[in-house]
């Protein structure tokens, strides 16, 4: 084709070309892939549009070991992005809440997390040289579990993701008809070369453009700087060596000149001149020896090695790491940085699960249960700091229940020592005595008297008794409840109070089996991983996935509960309407269902912690192999329940008080008030004594949420047992 053609044929279209660009395109012609990605390595080299040959491939790769390897900055910067990465804790969601599904995820999750050759954290630790080399290889290898009693028995499971490093990798191999990657070469370090088939392997990349599989280096933008800042340090180094030291001068005296015998010896002798424990000079009559200081102070490189120092930290990223090196660091921009930096850690981590689910999870499902609907995914949670400030707003809201579980996550995020519960038990009731005794206890005789009779006139009142305020542990211990007509509230008359209170009990106690039930098989896995030598910061509890769920389709269906009941009660109210049925349970808020992971996270990390200290104790006593392991099943029998069981409470008393707050802001313009009820608490606390028989004030939605009268009440000493409830009085239509 001449100049004149390709001109033409650049800058004019054909008749042709323009009649199928105004027609609509079919789906056939959908279908058809016409263009390339345009940087395919068909000669067996990637294309990775590096305009640096010394950073092209193999060489670039040897370039980023060195960087990573000599300069204490970067290893700062690769170590503040992987470090996230490696302490996320990792698990194994199922496809669908599908039984099948859900033991193939526990399957799954064993094989990953427990039977490797290879421990997990290995395995991340080596899928993160993509941060360092931009691309990073891994080996798929099976195995077939045929050991009697184990999880994965009968299946054909991974045995390892083996490491290919970037450096021994050398050529990429396409097929020019599919323009697929088909094969990866490498060259061992005894220089054989081996033919790695794609299917056999996970490939991450950073940054990945088009064909180009070994992506880009994070080193690669900070090159310049670590270049630039490595000839200053060099510089600065030649520096303090020429003008530090000072220079050794000889003087001599008259009649040796340049040439001389004397005057070469004398020469030698201070090129030998070096300071040591025997050091000295003898100087015979004439000579002179002095050491000459520099008196130029030379270049300061101090300023601009910092500047490059923190531009490395900008590409990355990872800025924070600066603050307080400068003079405009604050706390403030520190947030800002580190909330942006840990969202870009979490899409790398997205990016990396995303590889390993695709093209290895779902082939180990093929392998072993053939196609089924959904397959099970490996997900991380959040890596996200918990903000102090927030999680103290909706506690403040009672969105969050202030507990034992919740004030030690927050004080293991800001690295502070864990609170015993026993400690916090005993410094609420102090505080909570402090503020309900009277400045002056004392009474005198005169008005005993009075007292006295006022006291009959409450008793006289609708009010129910006051009752001891020590609750009860589980919800099988609860007394069945037992009203006095007399008793009640005109209010209280609106409701069917029995029928509440049965279907709450008979809700929590099956909760509460199953909790318990998943926490002892916690319990075995971490006895056996403890014997086996597992350390703690390796120790992963079991099932904390599975305790979420759980926990989130109950207060799902409890909220349905609580909304219905309000349903009702305007039915009986308002006689002659009748009202369609409600639409099925909403999905959770982001703020309900991260309250309940942080619950079973705290509850997990509460497990751990114990289990550990019976171990150690054994340890201390001598104990060792079957006697270790006796001594902590004995011991973790008498592990206090009461978390789980609080757990389980809040689950059925939480979602039932969610619910009726929800229905009744959809009927708040015919809700009269509202009165506040604990007459089914076991037990009634001074708090709960303090709101009993209020009443909201009439219409609006702020007074409906007044978080004084939601269920669990949030001031409740009981805390998730609490049971006091906002009974709605419609207005009267007849």
């Amino acid at each position: 084709m001449s100049v004149l053609e390709r001109f033409k044929y650049a800058f004019s279209a054909t008749a042709d070309q323009v009649a199928r660009a105004n027609k609509p395109i079919t789906k056939k012609e959908a279908t058809v892939t016409v263009g390339r990605k345009g940087n395919t390595g068909y000669f067996d080299v990637a294309e990775t549009d590096e305009h640096l040959p010394a950073l092209d491939g193999r060489l670039g790769s040897v370039i980023f070991d060195k960087m990573r390897r000599s300069d204490g900055k970067i290893e700062a910067i690769l170590n503040a992005v992987k470090l996230p990465i490696l302490q996320a804790d990792y698990f194994v969601e199922p496809g669908s809440d599908d039984e099948r599904d859900k033991q193939i995820a526990k399957m799954l999750e064993f094989n990953l997390f427990e039977d490797m050759s290879s421990t997990w954290q290995d395995i991340m630790t080596h899928i993160l040289l993509m941060f360092d080399f931009g691309f990073m290889i891994q080996e798929k290898v099976y195995k077939m579990d045929n050991r009697k009693g184990s999880p994965t028995e009968g299946l054909f499971v991974f045995k390892d993701f083996a490491p290919r490093l970037p450096l021994s990798i050398d050529f990429w191999k396409y097929d020019k008809a599919t323009r697929k990657l088909i094969i990866v070469k490498q060259i061992d370090s005894d220089g054989e070369r081996i033919d790695l088939p794609i299917q056999k392997l996970l490939i991450y990349t950073n940054k990945k453009e088009g064909d180009n599989w070994e992506g880009r280096s994070m080193l690669r933008p900070i090159y310049r700087n670590w270049f630039v800042k490595d000839k200053l340090i060099k510089i600065d180094a030649i520096a303090h060596e020429r003008l530090g030291a000072g220079v050794i001068a000889l003087s001599a005296p008259k009649g040796v000149d340049d040439g001389s015998p004397q005057w070469s010896a004398a020469q030698t002798t201070v090129n030998k001149i070096h300071a040591n424990e025997n050091g000295g000079l003898v100087l015979g009559d004439g000579w002179k020896f002095e050491i000459v200081q520099g008196k130029g102070k030379g270049t300061d490189v101090v300023p601009s090695i910092k500047m490059h120092n923190q531009e490395m930290g900008v590409s990355i990223l990872s800025q924070f790491l600066d603050l307080g090196t400068s003079e405009t660091g604050n706390r403030a921009l520190g947030s800002a940085f580190i909330d942006l930096f840990l969202k870009s850690i979490q899409s790398h981590v997205d990016s990396i699960l995303s590889v390993i689910n695709k093209f290895a999870i779902q082939e180990w499902v093929r392998f072993n249960f053939g196609e089924v609907g959904f397959f099970p995914k490996i997900k991380a949670n959040k890596i996200k700091s918990l903000d102090t400030t927030e999680i103290a707003a909706l506690s403040t809201a009672g969105l969050i229940t202030p507990d034992f579980e919740t004030e030690n996550a927050i004080r293991r995020n800001e690295k502070l020592p864990e609170i015993l519960e026993e400690d916090r038990e005993a410094k609420i009731k102090a505080k909570k005595e402090k503020e309900l005794k009277p400045e002056n206890t004392e009474v005198p005789d005169d008005e005993k008297d009075d007292i006295a009779e006022d006291d009959n006139k409450d008793k006289s009142l609708h009010n129910t008794p006051k009752k001891s305020w020590q609750f009860v542990t589980s919800a099988r211990e609860l007394k069945p409840l037992i009203i006095d007509p007399e008793t009640l509230a005109p209010e209280e008359k609106l409701v069917s109070l029995q029928a509440i209170d049965n279907a709450l009990t008979e809700h929590q106690i099956p909760v509460e089996d199953t909790l318990l039930e998943m926490r002892e098989k916690q319990i075995d896995d971490l006895i056996k991983k403890l014997i086996g030598g597992r350390k703690v910061q390796d120790l992963r509890v079991i099932l904390k996935a599975d305790m979420s769920k759980f926990l989130k389709a109950e207060y799902r269906d409890m909220r349905q509960i609580g909304r219905e009941q309000v349903r009702d009660e305007k039915e009986q109210q308002q006689i002659g309407i009748s009202f369609q049925e409600l639409p099925p349970p909403e999905a959770l808020g982001d703020i309900t269902g991260a309250r309940i992971d942080l619950e079973v996270e705290g509850s997990a990390d509460k497990l751990k912690t114990i289990m550990t200290e019976i171990k150690i104790t054994g340890i201390d006593q001598g104990l060792s192999g079957d006697d270790l392991e006796a001594f902590m099943v004995t011991e973790s029998a008498d592990i206090n329940k009461s978390t789980w069981i609080g757990m389980a409470a809040t689950a059925v008393n939480k979602g039932w008080g969610d619910g009726r707050r929800i229905q009744s802001l959809v009927f708040e313009k015919d809700i009269q008030y509202g009165f506040y009820s604990s007459i089914l608490d076991s037990a009634r606390c001074p708090n709960c004594e303090s709101t009993q028989n209020q009443q909201t004030a009439i219409g609006g939605r702020h007074q409906l949420e007044d978080p004084r009268f939601v269920t669990p009440n949030p001031n409740c000493l009981g805390r998730t047992k609490c049971r006091c409830f906002t009974i709605y009085v419609f207005e009267d239509i007849a």
